[in-house]
């Protein structure tokens, strides 16, 4: 029986920022815990920002042309191409282009939702 991790942006958001809350305390013994702090709060803010750019579909987290070959396969689908049917492969955006996302109209799926605007 072969055993596997399985995750998603929702866990690995709350995951992470337990994780920095962990490391956190011990800091002031164990300067090398910074490293593993920042590649946790890099971790969390990515999966948060997908969170909230997720919407109903991955279409708006996905990179550009991975996005355009999901759109593909769907339209492909549609026609009723059984067996031509593929499984697109899905490569999240990096983290600039998402941080950028989370900063546009993207962000306006929803009534209640709005533009992330950074402050210091």
């Amino acid at each position: 029986m072969q055993n596997y991790l399985r995750t998603d942006h929702n866990y690995e958001a709350i995951n992470s920022l337990e994780f920095v809350a962990e490391l956190v305390g011990d800091v002031s013994n164990y300067i090398s815990k910074w490293k593993w702090i920042i590649i946790a709060l890099h971790n969390s803010l990515q999966n948060f920002m997908v969170c909230s750019l997720r919407g109903t579909n991955n279409l708006k987290v996905l990179a550009k042309k991975s996005a355009m070959n999901w759109i593909a396969e769907f339209t492909n689908r549609l026609s009723g191409n059984v067996e031509e049917w593929k499984s697109p492969n899905e490569k999240l955006d990096s983290f600039p282009n998402l941080f950028q996302k989370i900063q546009s109209d993207t962000m306006l799926m929803y009534t209640v939702s709005q533009k992330f605007t950074p402050s210091e």
